[in-house]
């Protein structure tokens, strides 16, 4: 059998590494690299252990280790249980406590996934078996434990302030896994590995949230849920759903009906779904910088009427759709070929694969006639900014159209989107582009299929200034979609929003400011150029369109708001050439093999790797760190250095000491020696 098509799922490369390592964790990998408990700010006495056979009676030293029942009777505000290597079975973590503001009670195995929790008990309220009970609570950590044919991970009604990191959960038999319904503020879901359920995880309402690092897999319904949640961050995530769905973002499909807005989704890369990346009804919110990839839809952009749970999708208004790349998406032969690969391995979807499927889709049941008695549901000023769309076709069997780049379905219609400088590029020049799936039917009816330049004439009121060229990606076929040196979508992006008037000071009144975030203090703001002058985003007033900056400037009225790019101008896609380019240089002068850099040892590392260089004659030397999206973290190395062999260790903090999340990250090494100038940049894996 001609297993080619795998390549993209299967090959090593470095967007696919934290998929593929999360995948081959085993536990010899565990053992040779454990990660001793860190005792951090907590004294000595603020601690106690537990084990597997541990008994209430002793004294929670580590030679007399208490059992889980007494850590979840005893443990106050601030105290720690440390789980010491072995099987957890039948009793659960369940705090009796709560921590507070400053205090959690802390759960945390003393070597990483070796603290496995399993065959485990139902307790009241728990609606059965479950290894982590924290209905009511708040302000509880569990940190580093592996759980494992379980009915459900985790149970957490009514809860807040949870943090959950560093864990390793598979094989749930119960609906919603790690279920977090009605739940107040502050959940941190950071740095696990979530595999074989149904719902993975579902956080139900609050704001405040953060879902970073994380990799999703095999779901038989959704890997992420959010339902009514806002104001919160879903970011530097992998999601690889090989049964269904890979994320959803709906409104609360019980009272008080919240609806999900005002969030965050970037950096994230959804690798294959038989169904979409995401199913998304959200609100007011950002998705950008995302990679969506090999799944029989990509974006959907939702609006439906449900069913009794209530109205979760009757919402779907005022996003800002921006900087993504959505690749080989729809039912093709690479997507197809996959889905019948799993099932020689035993894993065959969840439902029935449709014969058709979209890049993008806008789709919506209650508009075009309007539902009688649902006056108030919103679908619309969806705008779509910067992207690339590439290569998404139907070729596979009876497929209806071959053309799938952006759809309308279920009588949706242009006018419910916008359509702005981004790039349609099917492997060809000219051909059909836009595709209505009902455009006959529609009162009046419509031709199904439009090339780009017949869409932008026919629509020209939401759909301008897109492009239709090859991008130039590093190497698509391996899931590489940084941009080639000389690549034509370069420097092509389009500002975002301008400024309505003249004026100075820090106060901006934009046309458009849902296109920013000062990160709702969960993540680091927005930095933004006005023109070209970089300034950091501290507060948005959204309602009045006003961005508060950090510092006094002063701006011309039309004067044009971009998000912080490198080069002359933002680049369309989800990587800015410049920034995290493998190799660039700056200025070549006489002969690089002056100096050699080499890859950072160990790759991946947790928490410290070491990444080595070599100069042949005295240089002034730069080692600096930098993110994802081009942020630099820390400066590691700036003076001038002798020649011979030199090494700088980088402990995974940024320069406020904190310790970053789990994800890719780049080193850039610059050398300015008497007869040369040169720039190189690697790739690393930080994985926790």
């Amino acid at each position: 059998m001609n297993n080619s098509h795998k390549k993209p799922i299967t090959k090593l490369n470095v967007f696919l590494f934290l998929t593929i390592i999360f995948f081959s964790i085993q536990s010899t990998f565990i053992i040779s690299q454990p990660r001793q408990a860190k005792i951090g700010a907590a004294s000595m006495e603020s601690q106690f252990f537990v084990a597997p056979d541990g008994l209430s009676s002793n004294d929670g030293t580590e030679a007399s280790p208490w059992n889980i029942e007494k850590a979840n009777s005893s443990l106050l505000p601030g105290e720690t249980a440390i789980l010491l290597d072995g099987i957890y079975t039948a009793t659960p973590i369940a705090p009796v406590n709560s921590g507070t503001k400053g205090a959690y009670i802390t759960y945390r195995a003393a070597n990483k996934h070796l603290a496995l929790f399993t065959n485990m008990n139902a307790i009241t309220g728990s609606r059965g078996a479950v290894s982590i009970f924290i209905n009511d609570k708040s302000y509880i950590a569990i940190d580093g434990i592996k759980v494992e044919n379980v009915k459900r991970w985790v149970m957490g009604e009514r809860s807040h302030h949870i943090t959950l990191e560093n864990g390793y959960f598979e094989n749930g038999s119960g609906w919603i896994n790690c279920r977090f319904e009605d739940i107040g503020d502050g959940m941190r879901i950071r740095n696990n590995h979530f595999t074989g359920g149904t719902d993975l995880v579902s956080l139900d309402g609050g704001s405040g949230h953060l879902v970073e690092g994380n990799f999703f897999g095999d779901a038989s319904h959704t890997g992420l849920v959010l339902l009514g949640v806002q104001r919160s961050v879903v970011r530097n995530n992998v999601m690889l759903n090989r049964l269904w769905r890979t994320m959803e973002v709906e409104s609360q499909r019980h009272e008080p009906y919240a609806l999900s807005k005002y969030n965050l989704i970037e950096n994230n890369y959804f690798d294959f779904s038989p169904v979409n990346s995401i199913q998304y009804a959200g609100n007011n919110s950002i998705i950008r910088k995302n990679v969506f990839r090999h799944s029989i839809k990509g974006m959907d952009w939702s609006n439906y009427l449900g069913s009794v749970r209530g109205p979760e999708a009757w919402h779907n208004e005022h996003n800002r759709f921006y900087n993504n790349v959505i690749a080989e998406c729809g039912s093709n032969n690479i997507v197809n070929a996959i889905i019948e690969d799993n099932k020689l391995d035993g894993i065959s979807v969840a439902g029935t694969v449709s014969s058709s499927g979209y890049g993008v889709t806008y789709l919506t049941n209650l508009f075009n006639p309007p539902v009688e008695g649902h006056d108030d549901v919103a679908y619309g000023d969806n705008i779509m900014v910067n992207n690339i769309l590439y290569k998404n076709a139907n070729t596979f069997q009876s497929s209806s159209s071959s053309t799938t780049q952006l759809a309308f379905d279920w009588n949706a219609t242009p006018e419910f989107g916008r359509y702005y400088s981004n790039n349609f590029y099917s492997g060809s020049i000219g051909s059909d582009v836009v595709y209505f799936v009902d455009g006959p039917s529609q009162n009046p009816s419509v031709l199904r299929n439009f090339t780009l330049l017949e869409f932008e004439q026919q629509y020209p009121d939401w759909a301008t200034d897109n492009i239709e060229v090859d991008p130039q990606f590093v190497d698509p076929d391996d899931g590489d979609f940084e941009l080639k040196e000389g690549s034509p979508v370069i420097d092509k992006g389009m500002a975002l929003t301008k400024t309505t008037s003249a004026g100075a000071g820090t106060i901006i009144t934009v046309e458009d400011a849902l296109y920013f975030t000062n990160g709702y203090g969960i993540v680091a703001p927005d930095i933004i150029r006005i023109n070209s002058e970089r300034v950091k985003i501290l507060n948005i007033d959204y309602e009045a369109n006003k961005i508060t900056i950090d510092q006094n400037t002063s701006w011309q009225q039309g004067d044009k708001i971009y998000f912080d790019y490198a080069g002359d101008g933002p680049d369309l896609g989800a990587f800015e050439y410049g920034l995290i380019t493998d190799i660039k240089e700056s200025r070549k002068v006489g002969s690089i093999e002056s100096y050699k850099l080499l890859q950072n040892y160990p790759n991946p590392f947790n928490p410290s790797t070491m990444i080595e260089y070599n100069l042949d004659e005295k240089a002034n030397v730069r080692l600096e760190i930098f993110d994802t999206l081009g942020r630099k973290l820390i400066t590691l190395v700036e003076e001038i250095k002798s020649a011979g062999t030199h090494q700088a260790i980088w402990d995974s903090k940024n320069r406020a000491g904190d310790n970053v999340s789990s994800g890719i990250y780049f080193y850039s090494f610059s050398v300015e020696g008497k007869d040369f100038t040169a720039r190189e940049v690697k790739k690393m894996v930080l994985l926790r």
